[in-house]
Order: C-alpha cells, then structure tokens, then sequence
C-alpha cells in the first residue's frame, strides 16, 4: 500500500510505527519547495512568452492596417519583397493562382 507523507507522523523512526524520521521530513520539504520555485519560474515564463506574443499581434495588425500606404511609397524591389511575406505559399499553375 502506497503511503504519502502527510499520512505518516513525525517520530522516532521505530519499528512498527508509520513514522518518518525528521531528516526525511526535512529532505522530502527541501525537494517539495524547489519543485514549487521550478514551477513559478516556469509559470512567470509563460507569462512573459504570452505578453511578447501579444505585443508582436498587435504590431502585425498595426503594421498590416498601414500596409497600403507602405506599399504606395515603396520601391520596386521593397513591393516584391511585401507581396513575398503576405503571398508566400501562393503558386501559379498554368494561370491559375493557387493557396498551399
């Protein structure tokens, strides 16, 4: 039978008696507590991951809202360059434009 630690008492450790010795206790709160700062520190990247992926969304939008009056004021090869990233799994087979 599986026993967990807060089911046993803290004791001398003899035998017979569901007990664990207070180094044990000691160690298992060691290992708990920097298993409980590893998560929190994944946690809080996490969080940061979500607030710069938000930021890049909303400089896309912002940029895309702007992107006729980009694309009017730039060159030649900087137009190719836009039509590239928006159209880029685009093909033409034979005169028919297709999406991949």
């Amino acid at each position: 039978m599986e026993m967990k630690l807060v089911d046993l008492v803290i004791g001398n450790g003899e035998e017979g008696e569901k007990s664990i010795t207070m180094n044990l206790y000691n160690k298992k709160l060691e290992e708990l507590l920097k298993q409980k700062e590893k998560i929190n520190k994944e946690l809080s990247n996490y969080g940061g991951l979500a607030h710069k992926s938000l930021i890049s969304l909303k400089d896309l939008v912002l940029l895309m809202s702007r992107l006729p009056e980009i694309y009017k004021s730039s060159n030649l090869d900087e137009k190719r360059k836009i039509l590239k990233l928006i159209f880029s799994n685009i093909r033409m087979n034979r005169k028919i434009l297709c999406f991949q």
